[in-house]
C-alpha cells in the first residue's frame, strides 16, 4: 500500500475518532445523576480519543498526507438521531444515551 492511501484510511480513523470524541462531547453531564459511577471510565475514554486524534494527525502528516480534522456524515446523522429521541418526551433518556454510546463505540471497533 503507498502512502496515499495509508494516509487515506488514516483519515478514515481521524474522522471515527472525531465522531467518538464529538458524541462524548455530547452526552457530558446529560447521566451523570444516574450513572455516576461511570464517569472515571468516560472521562478516561475522551482523554483516549484526544491522544489518538494527535496520534492519527501525526501519522498522516508523516506519510505525506494532509489530516482532515473533521467528522464525518454518518457520525453527525447518528449524533442528530440521538438527540432526536432525547427531544421526545418517553423513556429513560439517560439509558437510551448509553445505549447509543455502547453502539458508536462498538461501529469504532468495527471499523478499526
Amino acid at each position: 500500500m503507498n502512502n496515499e492511501k495509508i494516509a487515506a484510511v488514516l483519515n478514515d480513523l481521524l474522522h471515527i475518532t472525531n465522531d467518538r470524541i464529538a458524541g462524548f462531547e455530547r452526552v457530558e453531564g446529560k447521566v451523570w445523576e444516574s450513572y455516576s459511577d461511570m464517569k472515571g471510565e468516560y472521562e478516561h475514554m475522551i482523554s483516549e480519543s484526544k491522544i489518538m486524534k494527535n496520534e492519527l494527525i501525526n501519522m498522516i502528516s508523516e506519510k505525506g498526507g494532509k489530516p482532515d480534522d473533521s467528522a464525518s456524515a454518518a457520525g453527525a446523522i447518528h449524533r442528530a438521531w440521538i438527540d432526536l429521541k432525547n427531544s421526545l418526551p418517553v423513556g429513560n433518556k439517560e439509558q437510551s444515551t448509553l445505549e447509543n454510546v455502547i453502539y458508536g463505540e462498538k461501529i469504532a471497533v468495527s471499523a478499526y
